[in-house]
């Protein structure tokens, strides 16, 4: 019987060491993971703004690249001047290249 006691005795001193320990560590626990889950929360919304400027930046130079191959068709000197021949002289704009119409 005073055996039974003294494990009885031993069961309640553990279970209030138990309790302190929870009563201690649990906000402390509560704590960090309040602490974890902004910061978790913080580098999420973080990488969801760099996917976002990533995927802004594909489609500009996915842009871009069409502009730059658009441009390189362009012939500006073409359009500018209107370069044919007029039997063996050349011409740009209707204007004559070569001897003049006097000189023989």
């Amino acid at each position: 019987e005073n055996e039974k006691e003294i494990l009885l005795n031993q069961l309640s001193t553990l279970r209030k060491q138990r309790q302190q320990i929870r009563q201690i560590t649990v906000p402390s626990i509560q704590q960090h993971t309040t602490e974890w889950n902004y910061h978790f929360s913080t580098m999420q919304h973080s990488h969801q703004v760099v996917m976002s400027n990533l995927q802004s930046l594909q489609n500009r130079r996915i842009w871009m690249e069409e502009e730059f191959a658009q441009a390189t068709k362009w012939h500006v000197l073409g359009d500018v001047f209107l370069i044919w021949h007029r039997g063996a002289f050349g011409t740009i704009n209707g204007m004559r290249l070569g001897r003049s119409a006097v000189t023989s």
